[in-house]
């Protein structure tokens, strides 16, 4: 059981210290800093670490943002997962790598943030462990579970992911919480349809809506009909996808959620070149490939490309440039993740600069992945 639980958003402190107090008036009035550090902050994250101080159970609900700040927070992750080691403590240990796993997953370190996953679910006892689920809002084994098989669908290895998508779904059922059993509903949707095993996904699609309309969940309301929409235009349904998808996207943020925006906005995009509206699928890919660059979510940044050369080959006006592809700062994206966007561009035909026919030719688009034994 968890006795305090805070909602709020994440935020840092900027702490400076001088060596004395300052006095006014005096040669004391202006001091040098000493020292200055960032650490985690906020009145709700202050409030809860003095209830822990004073013994209570507690647990956090928020966002990290893709800015400096937010980096900075996962630093502290990495901090805390090296501070759980030296404990020896299970709980916090499976926690950090978790914690490490889905940041490295998501910002395109696929294949490092595969490794921590891998390690997290090792620490995960399925008979005392669920318990904690309540303190983390979500089952731990559901969360590492489901951004496992991201990584694993990435890399090449659909069979594995799709056997994490089906042990995750299988599992929130057994826990009974209806918190985790969305989240991997929610997620369960995403891989279905990189599969293209679409009655499937219609169906944890239809089940998180259901759940999410009797919990009155916002965010899982607005990822049913998200997926629902992106449904329709992979089944040719585009005059029907894009009123879903711009209400889903619309909900989505009203929660103040960016998470997703990048791969969401290739569906709709896909449903306006497919109706003939180019302009409209090419504002749709910009806005992704901003999504991209600004939140740092670059897991799928080779799918934004991929779909905008398809985009391409169907535009009356395929040698028309679109804005240049956001570069890559040294370091902000390495390993798999990397290599793997290399291979994409390569392999696609994709210039740096642009999307036109010219460097797409007449080349079959290729698979998100391609299949490992």
């Amino acid at each position: 059981m968890t006795d305090v639980v805070g909602v709020g958003a994440n935020s840092v402190d900027f702490v400076y210290r001088l060596p004395s107090f300052p006095a006014p008036d005096s040669s004391f009035a202006k001091l040098r800093i000493s020292e200055h550090l960032i650490s985690c902050g906020g009145q709700v994250t202050t409030a809860l670490a003095t209830c822990a101080a004073m013994g209570l159970r507690t647990s956090y609900i928020g966002t990290i943002g893709s800015d400096r700040n937010g980096d900075a927070m996962r630093e502290l992750s990495a901090q805390f997962l090296a501070l759980a080691a030296k404990q020896s403590a299970t709980v916090p240990l499976m926690n950090g790598h978790r914690i490490v796993g889905v940041s490295l997953v998501l910002t395109g370190d696929i294949s490092e943030g595969r490794e921590c996953l891998d390690r997290a679910i090792t620490l995960y006892d399925p008979v005392e462990h669920p318990t904690l689920a309540a303190r983390f809002a979500v089952d731990m084994a559901v969360s590492i579970w489901c951004y496992r098989s991201i990584a694993l669908w990435l890399l090449g290895y659909p069979d594995a992911a799709l056997a994490d998508t089906k042990r995750v779904v299988q599992h929130a059922r057994g826990i009974g919480q209806a918190a985790s059993l969305m989240f991997a509903l929610h997620h369960s949707s995403l891989t279905q349809i990189q599969f293209g095993h679409y009655a499937a996904a219609n169906a944890d699609a239809d089940e998180l809506t259901v759940l999410a309309e009797e919990k009155d969940a916002s965010l899982w309301k607005a990822s049913g009909l998200l997926w629902r929409g992106c449904l329709l235009t992979m089944t040719g349904k585009a005059s029907d996808a894009i009123p879903a998808i711009t209400a889903g996207l619309a909900a989505l943020r009203s929660t103040g959620s960016t998470m997703w925006m990048p791969l969401l906005l290739t569906y709709l995009a896909r449903a306006h070149s497919a109706l003939g509206q180019s302009d409209e699928a090419w504002r749709c890919i910009g806005e992704a490939m901003t999504a991209v660059e600004t939140t740092k979510e670059r897991w799928c940044e080779s799918e934004v490309n991929r779909v905008a050369g398809e985009i391409s080959l169907r535009s009356p006006d395929p040698d028309r440039p679109i804005r240049p592809r956001p570069r890559l700062r040294g370091g902000e994206a390495g390993g798999a993740g990397k290599q793997q966007r290399q291979g994409t561009a390569k392999k696609d035909g994709a210039d740096e600069a642009s999307f036109s026919r010219s460097n797409w030719g007449t080349r079959k688009p290729a698979a998100p992945f391609s299949r490992r034994t």
